[in-house]
């Protein structure tokens, strides 16, 4: 099957949006997608064969939103991507979970270091954010790949935002009511929990 990206010019009126990127592959799908300067990162994967039996490949796709040329940085890349400072951070997957760096202008790539979960990852100015939700934990590195600390969310089913300075959780109860809360990552050695009214 194929997936396609499309763009439409928001206030323009037009009705028809534009194809700016398809891919084409046995269950094919868009994993994660970001958007950097004047491209957008994406993750795509696909079965390497029709049963849907085999391993799924990730390959990490980049499309100038200009040109809609597209070209591919990463092969073979197991899980989760995150775009900062011209950089593309990528996991190599549960069996090495070694966290690598891509430099989108130079594509130069460099194995930065080895974390203890495998799952999203996000990045602010001091640190990386890594969401397990097999283990169900949240844990936080600094860039040298120090574990700064390690939070647990209130329930194994609340779904974590990743936002500068602060994780955001959503948590749904069995009557179908939503609440939130915050944990401050300011202090990177204490997550404090901070409940959104």
């Amino acid at each position: 099957n194929t997936v396609k990206v499309y763009r439409k010019l928001l206030g323009s009126g037009k009705k028809d949006a534009e194809i700016i990127y398809e891919y084409t592959g046995n269950g094919a799908d868009i994993s994660r997608m970001n958007a950097y300067a004047n491209n957008i990162i994406i993750s795509v994967q696909s079965f390497a064969d029709e049963s849907h039996t085999e391993e799924i490949k990730n390959t990490i796709v980049c499309v100038n939103i200009h040109t809609k040329q597209s070209e591919i940085l990463v092969e073979n890349m197991q899980y989760s991507i995150a775009v900062y400072d011209n950089k593309v951070y990528f996991q190599s997957g549960k069996t090495n979970n070694t966290i690598s760096s891509l430099d989108i202008s130079s594509k130069e790539t460099k194995q930065l270091f080895a974390v203890d979960e495998y799952g999203r990852i996000s990045l602010d100015d001091n640190c990386l954010y890594i969401n397990d939700v097999d283990k169900n934990v949240v844990a936080v590195y600094d860039k040298q790949g120090n574990k700064m600390s390690v939070y647990t969310p209130k329930k194994e089913t609340d779904i974590c935002v990743f936002g500068f300075g602060s994780l955001f959780f959503e948590s749904s109860s069995d009557d179908g009511s939503m609440s939130y809360y915050i944990a401050d990552t300011s202090n990177l050695n204490e997550l404090e929990e901070i409940e959104l009214k």
